[in-house]
């Protein structure tokens, strides 16, 4: 990857994390709100889908972030498996790109 290509990814990463920090927080939001109002004056709740999708395309870090500031999502099921579960793959990505770059740079690739 090119310096540039490093530089546009992590633009991309800084801007999913804090659009899915966001989303958690909206959500958060509006589950507080929603147990003050009544039901026909409810904002939309984001689906867990929604908020376990941006943390898969790479918002993970802000999505744990979001949980432990706001306190939101932090004991419901199956959603903390899931997310722990995406957060692992993505770790074990960036650790075999990590192998596959230095196994690249020292010039064992032919």
């Amino acid at each position: 990857m090119s310096p540039i290509g490093v530089l546009e990814f992590g633009i991309y990463l800084l801007g999913i994390n804090l659009a899915c920090f966001g989303a958690f927080a909206l959500d958060k939001r509006r589950a507080r709100d929603n147990d003050k109002r009544r039901v026909r004056d409810r904002g939309k709740r984001i689906p867990e889908r929604r908020l376990l999708l941006l943390c898969a395309i790479g918002g993970s870090i802000g999505g744990l972030l979001a949980r432990h500031f706001l306190r939101h999502k932090t004991v419901k099921e199956p959603f903390s498996t899931i997310l722990a579960l995406i957060v692992v793959v993505q770790i074990g990505c960036a650790v075999l790109l990590g192998v596959l770059a230095a196994y690249t740079a020292l010039g064992f690739a032919n």
